[in-house]
């Protein structure tokens, strides 16, 4: 009660000294001289607080700029100057909105009701057919979405869009570096994709969910087969397939499974892994994390001794282009693609038709049967930095969406 007496009492006063303002201001609209000083000071007044504001303003202009210049030298990276919001949502809107909203998630966050509608789909796998027209539709937005930067004929390097001395930023971390003649000289001459170059194409991840599938024939049926971190088929054929065009490898499977390449011992296992895959495409992050860098550089110049395998080092501006548009489709900022999720994003220009086999985030099936992380090891998963989950539903989306083709469960049972 008695906070609202002192409000009451002060709200009196204020109420009297606007009373003498009032009044004030009459006697002054009956003077001429009164109320042309009245209004010089009017100008004054405001003049001052312009040029307050405007002070404000160059500060923190300057202050942004010290920032930016910091964040640059820091990550090794050019940065963007914040941008007014009101202006930039028109752009958004016309562009990454439409799309992201087109293609969000509106899967239910209860595992077991998920689960539920992963089953209804897998019951339903015989009936699926691809819809061209969704796939075309979705193909050019996506192309739209990733810009210049993302488009597939910058999806590697190649000696005509990267020369000697060419500055070149990490797509992840580290500071620019300088193409080195020795690198340029594993480069292949011209792009390796182009817009519609297959018709179809087999997008085959490393989970155990393919052991005892049966899907090896499936998997070889497309015209072009993609697998990752030089994943072995000797021994698993009849469930992933022998057919390799391209595949790729992590740079710390490279370090810590292969000692860096540091012996000749060492770079004779290499050539013996690539045994398997001779022919094919190896695609190798250079551009990353620059910590990585050196080992990247080995692999590429062992892989190309070799003659067994043709090395593609990755495109950062590329790699950057997707993790862009990844990160506003995931709704995190600080979202990686895992290797396979990128790989897709950026075949659905080149292939007519995409077939997924082998992505499988959960440790167990449908049915209730464990899932190893790995078809061809006894891995254990651990924590990383991509969202598998969030991977997965993305990718069951267009699913459903008719728009890619994936395999969630035995060939057998549709042959």
């Amino acid at each position: 009660m008695a906070r609202w007496v002192e409000r009451a009492g002060s709200t009196g006063r204020y109420c009297g000294f606007s009373l003498w303002i009032f009044r004030a201001c009459s006697r002054i609209s009956r003077s001429r001289i009164c109320r042309l000083a009245f209004l010089i000071s009017v100008v004054a007044f405001g003049a001052t607080i312009l040029f307050f504001l405007g002070g404000f303003h160059a500060t923190e202009t300057r202050q942004e700029h010290v920032y930016s210049q910091e964040l640059r030298l820091a990550t090794g990276r050019p940065t963007q100057p914040r941008v007014n919001t009101a202006s930039s949502h028109r752009n958004t809107s016309r562009t990454s909105r439409p799309f992201v909203e087109k293609y969000r998630l509106n899967y239910s966050n209860n595992a077991t009701e998920f689960f539920r509608r992963l089953k209804g789909i897998i019951e339903q796998g015989r009936a699926w057919k691809p819809s061209a027209k969704k796939k075309r539709e979705f193909s050019v937005e996506l192309r739209r979405e990733l810009g210049d930067a993302g488009n597939i004929g910058v999806f590697s390097l190649t000696k005509n869009n990267a020369q000697v001395g060419t500055t070149m930023r990490f797509s992840i971390v580290g500071a620019n570096r300088n193409i080195s003649q020795t690198l340029w000289n594993y480069l292949p001459e011209d792009a390796n994709f182009k817009s519609g170059q297959f018709q179809s194409c087999s997008v085959v991840g490393s989970s155990g969910i393919l052991r005892g599938s049966g899907c090896g024939k499936e998997i070889d049926r497309s015209q072009y087969v993609v697998r990752f971190n030089v994943a072995p088929v000797e021994g698993f054929e009849a469930d992933v397939g022998s057919k390799t065009n391209f595949t790729t490898l992590n740079p710390s499977y490279v370090k810590y499974r292969l000692n860096g390449l540091k012996t000749q011992a060492d770079r004779s296992q290499f050539g013996a892994i690539l045994k398997q895959f001779i022919g094919s495409k190896l695609w190798l992050p250079a551009f990353g994390v620059s910590g990585y860098f050196r080992v990247m550089q080995l692999t590429a110049a062992a892989a190309f001794d070799s003659k067994m395998v043709q090395p593609l080092i990755g495109h950062p501006e590329h790699h950057h282009s997707v993790t862009n548009l990844w990160r506003k489709m995931a709704m995190r900022k600080r979202a990686l693609p895992s290797t396979g999720m990128y790989f897709i994003l950026s075949l659905f220009d080149v292939c007519d038709q995409i077939n997924v086999f082998g992505f499988w985030p959960y440790e167990t099936a449908i049915n209730g049967s464990e899932v190893p992380y790995h078809y061809h090891n006894a891995a254990i998963g651990k924590k990383t930095i991509h969202d598998f989950d969030t991977e997965f539903q993305t990718l069951v989306n267009l699913y459903e969406q008719d728009i890619i083709k994936m395999h969630l469960g035995s060939c057998l049972e549709f042959s």
